[in-house]
């Protein structure tokens, strides 16, 4: 398995400098296009209270400490048209950390795998594997404000399996529902069905709201999310995002509840160029979502980020960040501290 992982980001990284040099990989006919699209994200982080090489402290990003390494790589296809597609492959350190728990652990490398219609203008359905619904970050990094990706989406689905259904019923206004197979499990073939929403108002670049659900079947009982996003453009230079979560398990094993407030604030100190404020506060008194603390865990953190892009597929981005929990979890030396200070400088490239 190691092999195939090597094979693809090294093939990934061979054609990414070609591809991307070209105007687009694409192929029209009738009325569908398909086209190549792809990503690769290299990083190194350093951490200020360890000198170990692997880092697992319930989050996806960064694992690695003082050694370069691929956070994400993706290739794929995309059509677009009366009928769309997306089959996209994967392969990295966050991929290996977001999977961990699939049974199966092929799964891991496809990202998406899906097949959808365009019913009318405002009406689309899609079905099959697909990133998740609920919050504002994305798994892909460079689709994100800030490089590593905030408590609330780390402790929620980033791909789920199932069924979409769309209604665009403005240029302001959109609904989606969505039938789903789990939580965040792709490869477990018994599991009984999810219901999960979506409302927003606004367009991009103008102020947003939107609401996401989740409600479902969850280690022997019922588990419901919630998540709020605002996002508000200040001017043309300043912009904030704001995030609260709010989940609720109730089942034999696990009654809890969790949750967590956010906010990204962003300068644009150039068109090339911005910064990143990022306070954040995660909940878990049951340790429902975050199973690697032995307590009831609080964890507050602050990040600080600057984005460069060079060029429309570039992406040159550093970003330092500390962690203060309640709870003993993370590595130093050869015992455990409640907090966690390191820095991270990446490098993206995409087509």
């Amino acid at each position: 398995m190691k092999k195939i992982h090597n094979f693809f980001i090294l093939t990934l990284i061979a054609l990414t400098p070609a591809i991307s040099s070209a105007q687009e990989l694409k192929y029209d006919f009738d009325d569908t296009s398909i086209r190549a699209l792809g990503n690769a994200d290299l990083y190194v982080g350093s951490y200020l209270n360890t000198n170990q090489s692997n880092i697992h402290r319930g989050l996806t990003q960064a694992n690695k400490n003082d050694q370069p390494d691929i956070n994400l790589a993706s290739i794929g296809l995309e059509a677009s048209g009366t009928w769309t597609s997306r089959i996209i492959f994967q392969a990295g350190t966050s991929v290996n950390e977001n999977y961990s728990g699939e049974k199966n652990q092929s799964i891991k490398y496809i990202q998406e795998a899906n097949i959808g219609r365009k019913i009318s203008d405002k009406l689309s359905v899609l079905a099959g594997i697909y990133p998740g619904h609920i919050g504002l970050e994305s798994f892909v990094s460079m689709d994100n404000q800030a490089y590593t990706r905030s408590f609330h989406a780390e402790f929620s689905p980033y791909y789920q399996r199932g069924a979409r259904l769309r209604y665009q019923s403005s240029e302001d206004l959109k609904f989606e529902l969505h039938a789903l197979s789990g939580y965040q499990e792709i490869s477990e073939t018994r599991l009984l069905p999810a219901l999960g929403t979506l409302a927003q108002y606004g367009k991009d670049g103008d102020f947003q709201i939107s609401h996401t659900l989740y409600l479902g079947h969850r280690d022997a009982g019922t588990r419901a999310l919630n998540n709020l996003v605002l996002k508000i453009p200040l001017n043309s230079i300043f912009s904030l995002n704001l995030i609260g979560d709010f989940g609720i398990q109730d089942s034999k094993n696990t009654n809890g509840i969790w949750g967590g407030l956010g906010s990204i604030f962003e300068t644009k100190l150039s068109e090339q160029l911005s910064l990143i404020l990022r306070a954040e506060k995660f909940v878990d008194n049951k340790r429902v979502v975050t199973g690697f603390s032995e307590k009831p865990l609080d964890m507050n953190g602050l990040s600080l980020g600057l984005n460069y892009k060079p060029w429309e597929n570039i992406f040159v981005r550093g970003e330092a960040r500390s962690i203060l929990s309640s709870n003993k979890i993370f590595a130093e030396e050869d015992t455990t501290t409640s907090k966690s200070t390191f820095f991270v400088s990446s490098l993206g490239l995409t087509f």
